[in-house]
């Protein structure tokens, strides 16, 4: 068992956040590609954030998780239209969950949603604890497949926030038990080898939000 991991900050000095980004994922096998992949992208007033979720694991679940993000790659930040870029891209293929988070560089303000079994949950940090503040909307159906729109929810974001998307491979249970002092990186770890589900892909991207000084 092999875990990729990768992470970085990215400013968004308009709104005077820094995110601290990291992944943390684990195929299925340890011969075959994931079929879970992300992608982060700035824009020209914000920051898009992607979870992609191949159906099946193996080779073809990684093509279609690609496919999926290099379409996004042409995103103009409307969720609604990438959503509905990426139906129609993979109508040829397996189909695939994705997650979406768009953060606006002047307010501060989030908007995500998702498509499939891929879940995100807001922690905010209060009173030296982080709690679940909140959590996208999943709509049901596989892009590519079936696509039945997407609810995009918007949420501002501030310092001290904690943002986690993960892919069906793991338990939806972690929301429980995250400590308050835990960085982008260490959540992710955590999360990844406390929650996985050994018999599918498993992928965490956690971003911490920090008061940019």
């Amino acid at each position: 068992m092999v875990a990729l991991n990768a992470g970085g900050d990215i400013k968004l000095a308009g709104c005077g956040l820094m995110l601290s980004w990291a992944v943390m994922a684990i195929a299925r096998k340890t011969y075959e590609p994931s079929g879970d992949g992300y992608g982060i992208w700035r824009q020209p007033d914000g920051l898009l954030v992607a979870v992609a979720d191949g159906s099946g694991s193996g080779q073809k679940a990684a093509e279609t998780t690609d496919l999926c993000l290099k379409t996004l790659e042409a995103s103009t930040g409307h969720l609604d239209a990438d959503f509905q870029r990426c139906h129609q891209a993979l109508k040829r293929g397996r189909g695939a969950a994705l997650a979406l988070i768009r953060i606006n560089d002047e307010t501060g303000m989030m908007t995500w949603a998702a498509v499939g079994d891929v879940d995100g949950t807001l922690f905010a940090h209060t009173a030296g604890r982080r709690t679940p503040a909140g959590g996208l909307t999943r709509i049901g159906g596989t892009l590519g497949l079936t696509f039945n729109g997407a609810a995009p929810q918007s949420q501002l974001l501030r310092p001290g926030s904690l943002i986690v998307l993960t892919t069906d491979g793991v338990r939806r249970e972690f929301a429980q038990d995250i400590a308050p002092d835990l960085t982008a990186a260490a959540a992710a770890e955590q999360i990844l080898h406390a929650f996985r589900r050994p018999d599918d892909d498993s992928l965490v991207l956690a971003i911490e939000l920090r008061a940019l000084q």
